[in-house]
């Protein structure tokens, strides 16, 4: 059954990505943090490290989900990092069906 995944970073940034796995090419993300980020972009990274996908200039505003949309992966294991000023604001494995 679908489930969520949810990974605290050490700068209090925490995302939550739901559902987890995914069946469509929608992910979909509730972010907990002390400040809203501006110009985030989001990778998606493969299980041998290749960036399959990549969104710039995403704001990420904490309580509010953020929705990203025609992913279009290939089944398999993800990990969905978020970057602002290349540092590193978290990540979080997916799995898609």
């Amino acid at each position: 059954s679908p489930t969520s995944v949810t990974n605290k970073n050490s700068n209090d940034f925490e995302m939550n990505l739901f559902p987890n796995p995914i069946a469509d090419n929608t992910i979909r993300m509730n972010v907990k943090s002390d400040q809203a980020y501006k110009h985030v972009t989001l990778q998606v990274v493969d299980m041998t490290g290749k960036k399959v996908a990549t969104f710039d200039d995403i704001q990420i505003i904490a309580g509010q989900t953020f929705v990203q949309r025609n992913l279009n992966l290939p089944k398999g294991i993800y990990t969905i990092q978020l970057t602002s000023n290349n540092k590193v604001l978290g990540n979080s494995k997916l799995t898609k069906l």
